[in-house]
């Protein structure tokens, strides 16, 4: 405690003794292949407005004390408001979101994330190997009419290779910062031919907080496992972004143009 207590603060003893200690067991990849061998990565920041009825949810759900149950309501309420079916809802509640719960524009993400007239897969932790496996290959297939693909992280945590994506959509934030990495790295991977892009969907404070969370997580990751003092592990960041057809078509659609409050990019490269 006292030696990662010390990490990002103005001494650097505590985080020398601590590489010290690492050095002799721990071997850092710095992903250099990855830089060499695929088109790249690009990360965008996409702050979405919510629509009245998830506003009016989301500011409800700042009264639920316990930390991780608010949280978990706000990433119900941010994808879907008809998600909270499945808590414990006054009649009057119910029966709206009972109204809502097929319209997809109800809700800010789904909005985002729907792709009409295109056959969506879906895969989570209950498919059996074949039905996974499945779902995979129909992505990847080039010919397939199948180009969405709705995935918890958790099942697209390791050994799935989604290499038929350019583009990955995370609806929630997540605590920890690897999972996450882990999903995109899904795509971002040996044997990707294009560009990937990245877009983490905000549509609150809560959800911020989680992600300024996982940064300085990888903060403190960074200067533990760096190679050397100052040096990170991480390939150096570019401000180039190159053009992403998709997001700008969205900007200029008249469906999608007022649900934007905000786009930050930027382009990296994972460890």
């Amino acid at each position: 405690m006292d030696l990662t207590s010390s990490i990002g603060k103005d001494t650097n003893d505590g985080l020398k003794k601590l590489k010290s200690m690492l050095d002799p067991f721990v071997h850092v990849h710095k992903g250099t292949i990855l830089k060499e061998s695929l088109p790249g990565l690009r990360d965008t920041l996409v702050f979405l407005h919510p629509t009245e009825l998830q506003k009016n949810l989301l500011e409800a759900s700042t009264k639920t004390r316990n930390i991780f149950h608010r949280v978990r309501e706000v990433s119900l309420v941010s994808v879907h408001p008809s998600l909270m079916l499945t808590k414990k809802l006054s009649p009057d509640l119910k029966s709206e979101l009972e109204e809502i719960e097929k319209d997809i524009d109800a809700g800010i993400k789904s909005r985002f994330s729907w792709k009409e007239g295109r056959e969506l897969l879906y895969m989570d932790g209950q498919l059996d190997e074949k039905q996974r496996q499945d779902s995979i290959c129909s992505f990847n297939d080039d010919k397939s009419e199948s180009k969405v693909l709705l995935a918890s992280e958790r099942a697209c945590s390791e050994g799935i290779n989604l290499i038929g994506a350019s583009r990955v959509v995370l609806l929630d934030t997540v605590w920890n910062p690897s999972v996450e990495k882990q999903a995109v790295s899904r795509a971002y991977r040996i044997g990707q031919k294009k560009v990937v892009y990245v877009y983490r969907l905000f549509t609150s404070g809560t959800e911020v907080g989680q992600y300024a969370q996982q940064v300085q997580k990888e903060r403190m990751s960074q200067l533990i496992f760096s190679p050397g003092d100052g040096e990170t592990c991480r390939d150096d960041v570019s401000l180039e972004v190159s053009e992403d057809k998709v997001l700008e078509a969205m900007l200029g659609h008249e469906r999608f143009s007022r649900i934007f409050e905000k786009i930050i990019r930027s382009q990296r490269n994972l460890i």
